[in-house]
């Protein structure tokens, strides 16, 4: 008991000194004072603990003081910084301001006030003014008011009203708002942004007073979130006050996607017969849905673009459209052509919905779209799931089982077609990435009426196989990643006319290369080339063929321990990125080939090596030397690391500065590693005629043993064998315990013969080689049975060879026998294939109605005499 109180009095201890040191390190980082530029304009003290205002210069123009815990401020708290034009005060815990406070700040610009607990519908923040902040344009108040969600909320006029000033203000949407009479005198006003945003009740009128506002071109009412509790009502026209609007942000708000196309109403008011169409910067619906309110009450939600949903936006020209992720499942046929003005889109996103543009019926209005979309610069279709290939067709069968994984059987013709692609004149930017959906192209595709295409990146994408073309291919970046070239894929990239940088990740090039399949050997014109992430642990220069100019190389993450061999034939290389290999030292050909590179006179060569696991030995000094004297540029080199000899990991730097206390012995060791090598020759020398000797042993035993064992007579030209048989078998052979050995008990007493096997005949107090000497001749039969153990047993495979020996001897091949049980062919030796051929065979069938005629054979052989 009294050990059990002093264990817990150690833990309390323990405790005690964990918390005085965490208590510690916050005193520490709050007892800091504020980091102060050079010329006291700028002034850091953020995250410092602070509960009042610092004494600062009065030059000071930048104060960031949010993380504190600021709570109260008044008319004194700045009243010696009248240059102040930038004052952060997020993150505090603010809840009075005074309506003087900011009087004495002339010069105030920009002004944050984020996160704090400031009720700006109550008072005294209702008795702010700001009418002598005269050039105040930035003013943030977001995520302060927490009123109950059926409450109304009157955003205070007067406070608003004197923000003449004012182009940017971020502010909370409160779920039930009214916004007087006072905002209409913001008429600076260019950006409005609503932070913490709660949609409940979004009235026609609600925004009115907004209606003169002409300078107001940007709203953000991103991320509004909708409350399932109570009824949310949003009627369409409540956009109709922003008479200039040419941002619309309302991505990831919880209003699905028919209501987000139905409040696009609101835009149109403006629209007329003269003026039929509404022109915009950005339209941004990406992830409109309630995903979270879905998920909760299990509703399947899927979104079918028909002409009525999209009948407010065919009445708007915009530039810049995102529709991603809004679980669209189909465009209906004439949605697209029905659109009255396309002269305008200069980018569009379908990304992370689940509609097909090669549905038979939807393609022709897809081929319209982008011939009427004539300024159509950018195009994001990535990140489509449809379906997920197993690569095998449901059912098929082969032998009576089902298969899986097998895959369907490439149509291969020698007629290739070729597909015109139209992407517009301007397109720039093509993206299909990820497209989760298994296709096959037979066609070759021909983009080059687009020839202004910058990017083309079809990476990660489910194509059946990369041998077709693309052709009039002239892009600054082209990204193939995540497409399995391991068997194809020469033909997609040999057709390329003009590619600055191509991107080929994840692609399997190990295996492509291993298979021989040289995927750039046909490529025309090639800037540069990222294979990184590949596990490619070398690369020989028939992998290289065809980058021959190639000026950038990135084959970073991959797992290269030496210099990739393929570099070496690479003459306009100026950037190679070997980051993250598993490279210890270069040797001495490839620095000597780096310091050639560099010696251009036109163009010098930079080598990225940082994350590579450096040793610094003796053996690789000369190159620690050369990493801190050559001239070729490197990455971090003054952070390159290496592991010493003891194991530890040093700055590489140190180690050539001192690598007398790290690698002072290397001399020493000189004379041992010479010593150390002649050893290893006459060690080696040895090795070779023990090897000798070890691969001739049987002959080399069996001529001493032929050579001076006394041969008996033979009696009337005719041998006689005191054994018909020798069995060579291994002692832990089941099969032949259990099975064999019974046969040849009941066949020497049907016969009257006799048959040997070690088990039985050798006896334990002599010499096994010697009674081998003595059992052998006198057999006039030698059977091996060849099974799992007899290959796993060195003692058979000298006795096998003995046996071959004698048969030689003899001059007589007929006397082998091999018998084969239950024995997979792929898995043995050399020593028994090559006896094989002079053996006579017999092989243990797998069906048991064999079997009988599997003995019958043994026993005429056993009888057979020679």
């Amino acid at each position: 008991m009294y050990g059990l109180f002093n264990k817990c009095e150690r833990m309390n201890n323990y405790l005690q000194l964990v918390v005085l040191n965490l208590l510690s390190v916050i005193a520490l980082s709050y007892g800091r004072p504020c980091t102060i530029s050079t010329d006291k304009r700028m002034a850091d003290c953020s995250n410092r603990g602070f509960d009042h205002i610092p004494h600062l210069s009065n030059l000071t123009e930048g104060l960031d003081l949010s993380g504190n815990k600021l709570s109260l401020l008044d008319k004194s708290s700045f009243l010696n910084l009248p240059n102040l034009q930038s004052l952060n005060l997020n993150w505090n815990e603010i809840k009075l301001i005074g309506k003087e406070t900011f009087f004495g700040l002339p010069a105030l610009q920009d002004l944050s006030l984020g996160h704090n607990h400031i009720n700006i519908v109550q008072q005294p923040f209702t008795e702010i003014r700001f009418t002598l902040n005269t050039k105040l344009k930035y003013l943030d108040l977001s995520f302060n008011v927490n009123l109950p969600l059926d409450a109304e909320a009157l955003y205070p006029d007067s406070v608003f009203a004197s923000l003449m000033s004012l182009q940017e203000l971020h502010i909370d949407l409160l779920p039930n708002p009214i916004f007087g009479t006072g905002f209409g005198n913001m008429t600076k006003l260019n950006k409005l942004v609503f932070k913490d945003c709660t949609l409940m009740h979004l009235k026609n009128d609600t925004f009115i007073n907004f209606h003169d506002l002409e300078s107001l071109t940007y709203l953000d009412m991103s991320n509004c979130h909708v409350n399932d509790t109570y009824v949310v009502k949003i009627e369409k026209a409540f956009l109709q006050h922003f008479s200039s609007l040419q941002y619309l942000d309302l991505s990831r708000t919880s209003i699905t996607f028919p209501v987000a196309m139905d409040i696009l109403y609101g835009l149109t008011a403006t629209t007329n017969q003269s003026h039929p169409v509404r022109k915009m910067k950005v339209l941004n619906l990406y992830n409109v849905n309630p995903l979270i309110l879905l998920w909760i009450n299990d509703v399947n939600y899927t979104v079918k673009v028909t002409k009525e949903m999209t009948q407010y936006y065919r009445q708007l020209c915009v530039e810049d459209i995102d529709l991603g992720n809004n679980g669209i499942v189909e465009i209906a046929v004439g949605t697209l052509e029905s659109f009255v003005d396309f002269s305008c889109l200069r980018r569009i996103s379908f990304s992370e919905n689940n509609f097909l543009f090669t549905f038979p019926r939807f393609a022709l209005s897809a081929l319209i779209f982008f011939e009427e979309s004539v300024h159509l610069e950018e195009l994001d279709y990535s990140y489509v799931a449809i379906k997920f290939s197993h690569g095998i067709k449901e059912g098929q069968q082969v032998n009576g089982k089902q298969l899986r994984y097998l895959p369907e059987p490439q149509r291969q013709s020698s007629f290739r077609c070729v597909m015109p692609l139209s992407l517009g004149p301007h397109m720039r930017f093509f993206r299909l990435t990820h497209l989760l959906f298994p296709f096959f192209i037979d066609c070759d595709l021909d983009i080059s009426r687009s020839p202004t295409l910058y990017l083309l990146d079809i990476s990660h994408t489910t194509i059946s196989s990369a041998d077709f073309r693309i052709k009039g291919v002239r892009v600054e970046y082209m990204n193939v990643s995540g497409m399995d070239f391991a068997t194809s894929g020469r033909m997609l990239l040999g057709n390329m006319e003009g590619v600055h940088r191509l991107v080929i990740q994840n692609a399997n090039l190990d295996r492509a290369f291993s298979n021989k399949n040289y995927i750039f050997k046909d490529i025309k014109r090639l800037n540069e080339v990222d294979m990184s992430s590949n596990h490619l642990s070398i690369l020989e220069e028939e992998s290289v063929q065809g980058l021959e100019g190639v000026t950038n190389i990135d084959l970073s993450w991959n797992i290269f321990n030496d210099f990739p061999a393929g570099l070496y034939i690479l003459p306009n290389l100026t950037n190679i990125d070997l980051r993250n290999n598993k490279i210890t030292y270069l040797r001495k050909k490839a620095r000597t080939w780096l310091d050639l590179m560099d010696s251009r006179p036109e163009r010098n060569i930079r080598i990225l090596m940082y994350g590579n696991p450096f040793a610094c030995t003796c053996d690789t000094l000369e190159f620690v030397f050369w990493i801190c004297d050559t001239s070729v540029m490197l990455d971090y080199h003054n952070k390159y690391t290496c592991v010493v000899p003891n194991g530890s990991i040093a700055m590489l730097r140190h180690v050539n500065d001192n690598y007398q206390l790290f690698l002072g012995n290397c001399n020493q060791e000189s004379f041992w590693i010479v010593f150390a090598i002649f050893g290893m020759s006459i060690m080696l020398l040895f090795l070779v005629i023990s090897s000798f000797v070890f691969k001739y042993r049987w002959k080399v035993q069996y001529f001493f043993w032929r050579k001076f064992k006394k041969q008996e007579a033979a009696v009337d030209n005719v041998r006689q064998y005191t054994f018909k048989s020798f069995f060579v078998l291994s002692e832990d052979d089941w099969w032949s315990r259990n099975y064999l050995l019974p046969k040849l008990v009941q066949l020497e007493n049907e016969h009257n013969i006799r048959v040997c096997w070690q088990e039985r005949n050798f006896s334990h107090n002599k010499y096994q080689l010697r009674q081998l000497s003595e059992f052998l001749p006198d057999s006039e039969k030698l059977v091996f049975v060849i099974t799992e153990d007899f290959i796993a047993d060195n003692w058979c495979e000298f006795v096998l060879n003995t046996c071959i020996n004698e048969s030689v001897t003899r001059k007589n091949r007929e006397c082998l026998v091999m018998i084969f049980i239950n024995l997979d062919f792929n898995r043995v030796p050399e020593y028994v294939t090559s006896a094989y051929k002079y053996c006579k065979t017999i092989t243990y069938p797998e069906e048991e109605n064999d079997r009988d005629g599997f003995w019958n054979e043994i026993r005429q052989t056993i009888l057979t005499r020679e």
